[in-house]
């Protein structure tokens, strides 16, 4: 057993762990100031994975420009943390949608890619 010391406001809190337990808990503690910024941005944007599909694509962009779509950094950011979450402790349903937006998303992109790349191998 091992023992984890854990500093919170106002508080010392030791918890005996076993050793791969308290290597867990030090990465996800390690996590959380990454996880609420994240969780904050997105509180207060409330900008979604298909928000801003739907906004580019009402720019009416040409092949070109939607073959080079990418995610903005801050959306890349977030599903990284949500990914890695997912994996180190799973998700809260609202972060379960979330990620689910993003996969949305993503086959939204991902489909009108491949029908360019396909008419085009056709020409």
């Amino acid at each position: 057993m091992s023992t984890l010391s854990v500093s919170v406001p106002f508080e010392q809190i030791a918890i005996a762990v076993s050793r791969l337990e308290a290597n867990d808990l030090r990465k996800l503690f390690k996590q959380l100031p990454t996880l609420r910024r994240i969780q904050d941005h997105a509180k207060q944007t409330r900008s979604t994975a298909i928000s801003d599909v739907v906004d580019f694509l009402a720019t009416h962009p040409n092949d070109g420009e939607i073959l080079a779509y990418k995610i903005s950094d801050a959306h890349q950011e977030q599903l990284d943390a949500l990914l890695q979450k997912n994996i180190d402790i799973g998700l809260t349903p609202e972060e379960d949608e979330i990620l689910d937006d993003f996969f949305r998303a993503d086959e939204i992109i991902g489909g009108l890619k491949a029908r360019i790349l396909k008419s085009r191998a056709k020409v």
